[in-house]
């Protein structure tokens, strides 16, 4: 009896501590819709509570069947405040039709809207709901890792005095490997001084392929996404170039729109494509910054460099002034010239009668000679709209404002 009595005790004991453990453990994925199975949830709560120990981040994955009229984000944002509360995290929802991505605190900084697109890309290619969840779970479990994100590192690394462009992205992007490691450090560091004392990003990258975007949109959207931008405008210019297409584009945002006319960026690519198509981009890369430095404080006094204020207007001056003397001196030339012509023609004699002539005259042929026309040239322009000034502007697929350009090299 007493060995009944302590087998018991002991069962008792065990599920009482098992129900404590699973009543402590936060739930991760939640199938309002029961289209997971019991034991496929459980995995999933596990391993997205192993994201959550190794990093610090909330990743919650919930199905339904319909989120009403308010939406699936209202819907998630609900769900996660209820669940989470004010923690970091992010929360993919999905329904029969829709889907949403809701984020909190510094999961706001650290997915972008083509991590976004890359989470439910993986979520949807699968035939089932809990082989969907798990891939999620997968990308954004990378995409933490690629950030260097660790439970607890930032607290422990922040400095005692903070450094304001610590968490900015790097200013020089070599994906397509063209520079060497010193010619890279060097260009970095000439790319944060010039942004950091005009208060202006300036930002140059490098690819093997658009990845079948337009250069403009690769730009727009790799300045917009990527967290470029200084001050509250997020003022800046990005330079980009696929050598996979042999393509160049440049996208300016907010005081970048201002301070880089159609015009402006015209001169800066006329000059710098040339070394581009020799190989020399270290030489083009450097050229593109002083250039920048250099607009950015010309906007500065009011009048940017556009088709009438261009860089150039100097050597322009400078060409005009040595044309006078040397018209000058070709003037002199032909004043003696023609004097000594002039004396030349001075052996005739004079005759006193008109009739004279006529013995000296003969009229052997007559016939009648083109002697003068009129040609007027007028040049035609492949855009109008150059003359006129200022800058172009679309919207990129964020939704914001970009000036820019685009060609070939």
């Amino acid at each position: 009896m007493k060995k009944m009595i302590t087998i018991m005790l002991a069962i008792v004991m065990a599920m009482a501590m098992t129900v404590t453990t699973y009543a402590d453990q936060e739930v991760y994925i939640f199938d309002e819709a029961s289209w997971i199975t019991t034991a496929s949830e459980s995995e999933l709560n596990e391993k997205a509570a192993g994201i959550y120990d190794k990093t610090g981040i909330i990743v919650s994955y919930l199905c339904i069947e319909d989120a009403g009229s308010d939406g699936t984000y209202a819907y998630a944002e609900v769900a996660y405040e209820e669940n989470f509360g004010d923690k970091d995290g992010i929360l993919l929802i999905e329904s029969k039709e829709k889907w949403s991505v809701y984020k909190q605190g510094k999961a706001e900084d650290i997915f972008d809207a083509a991590d976004e697109d890359a989470m439910w890309a993986a979520c949807s290619s699968k035939d089932y709901y809990n082989e969907g969840a798990d891939a999620y779970l997968d990308v954004v479990s990378g995409i933490l890792a690629d950030e260097g994100i660790v439970a607890g590192a930032e607290e422990e690394s922040q400095p005692a005095t903070p450094v304001i462009d610590d968490n900015h992205p790097a200013r020089f992007v070599d994906g397509a490997d063209l520079l060497t490691a010193d010619e890279e450090a060097e260009l970095e560091g000439k790319l944060d001084e010039i942004s950091t004392r005009q208060d202006f990003d300036v930002v140059v990258v490098t690819t093997d392929s658009l990845g079948g975007k337009t250069p403009e949109a690769f730009a727009d959207d790799y300045f917009d996404y990527k967290g470029y931008g200084m001050g509250t405008d997020d003022d800046g210019i990005l330079f980009a170039i696929s050598m996979g297409e042999r393509k160049w584009a440049i996208s300016t945002h907010a005081y970048g729109i201002y301070a880089f006319t159609d015009a402006g960026q015209k001169y800066i690519t006329d000059n710098i494509t040339p070394y581009m198509s020799d190989g020399d981009f270290v030489t083009a890369f450097d050229q593109f910054a002083d250039y920048c430095d250099d607009y950015v404080t010309q906007a500065r006094t009011g009048e940017p460099y556009d088709v009438d204020n261009m860089p150039d207007q100097l050597g322009i001056l400078a060409y005009v002034m040595w044309l006078f003397p040397a018209y000058g001196i070709g003037a002199v030339i032909a004043f003696f010239l023609k004097r000594s012509k002039k004396k030349s023609l001075q052996t005739a004699m004079m005759r006193n009668d008109a009739s004279d002539y006529w013995s000296d005259f003969h009229l052997t042929k007559e016939y009648d000679m083109f002697l003068h026309r009129e040609l007027i040239t007028v040049e035609l322009s492949d855009d109008d709209d150059d003359d006129d000034g200022g800058s172009s502007i679309h919207v990129s697929s964020s939704g914001r404002s970009h000036g820019g350009s685009s060609g070939s090299f």
